[in-house]
C-alpha cells in the first residue's frame, strides 16, 4: 500500500494508506475498554486500520472486522499479520452484511455533524469523509447502531459505543433507558473543541 501512515498505541504500532481514517485519541479510548476472553467473538465495526481487532486478536478471541472501506479492511488484515494474528473481514454498510451474533461489539463511529463538516474537504478525500460524516447532528450511524446492535450480540454480551459531545450524549442515554437494558459510561476524556465518552451496553 503506497502513501502509507503510522500510528501508535501502547506497544502497538499500525500502518494506514491514504484514504484510511487515522487512529486518534477516539480510537484509543475506545481501544482501553478492550479486555476480551480468549476464544470470545469480537465484531470490530467500522474498523479503521484495525486496532481494536489487533488487541482482541491478542487478547485470543476470534476477531471479524468490518468497514465499508475496502482499504481499511486491508489494512486492519495487515496491521494484524504483522502481530501474528489472522482475522476476519465483512465489507459492509453498518450491520448489513452481518449475519451473526458476537460476545463483544465496538463501534467508533462516524460522529461529527454534517452540518460542521468542511465540504472541499470532503470532496478532497470522499473515503476519509465517509468516516468523519456523522449526518445530522453527528447521530445518523449512532442511532442506527443503537436500533440493530442488540440483534447482533450474544446473550450477555457487551458492546461499547464511543459517543461525542458533539453528538447530544442524553440522546443515547434516553434510547437505552427506552431499551431497559443495563448500560453506564465506562471511559472519558476532554479534548479541546469536545468530550469523548464510551457506552458499555449489556445484552
Amino acid at each position: 500500500m503506497s502513501g502509507m501512515g503510522r500510528a501508535f498505541y501502547k506497544h502497538y504500532g499500525l500502518r494506514f494508506p491514504d484514504g484510511v481514517y487515522e487512529p486518534l485519541d477516539d480510537s484509543f479510548l475506545l481501544a482501553d475498554q478492550v479486555k476480551v476472553e480468549a476464544g470470545s467473538t469480537v465484531l470490530d465495526l467500522g474498523c479503521g486500520a484495525g486496532l481494536v481487532s489487533l488487541i482482541a486478536a491478542h487478547q485470543g478471541a476470534n476477531v471479524t472486522a468490518a468497514d465499508i472501506n475496502k482499504k481499511a479492511l486491508q489494512a486492519a488484515t495487515e496491521n494484524c499479520r504483522a502481530y501474528g494474528h489472522q482475522i476476519e473481514t465483512v465489507e459492509t454498510d453498518m450491520f448489513l452484511n452481518i449475519s451473526g451474533k458476537y460476545d463483544y461489539v465496538f463501534f467508533n463511529p462516524p460522529y461529527l455533524p454534517h452540518e460542521d463538516m468542511d465540504d472541499q474537504l470532503a470532496k478532497k478525500h470522499p473515503e476519509l469523509a465517509k468516516s468523519w460524516d456523522g449526518g445530522a447532528h453527528g447521530r445518523r450511524y449512532i442511532d442506527t447502531f443503537l436500533t440493530q446492535y442488540k440483534g447482533h450480540l450474544n446473550p450477555g454480551g457487551k458492546a461499547y459505543l464511543l459517543n461525542s459531545s458533539l453528538n447530544d450524549i442524553t440522546k443515547t442515554q434516553e434510547k437505552l433507558d427506552k431499551q431497559g437494558v443495563k448500560y453506564a459510561i465506562v471511559a472519558r476524556t476532554e479534548l479541546f473543541f469536545e468530550k469523548l465518552y464510551v457506552f458499555e451496553i449489556t445484552g
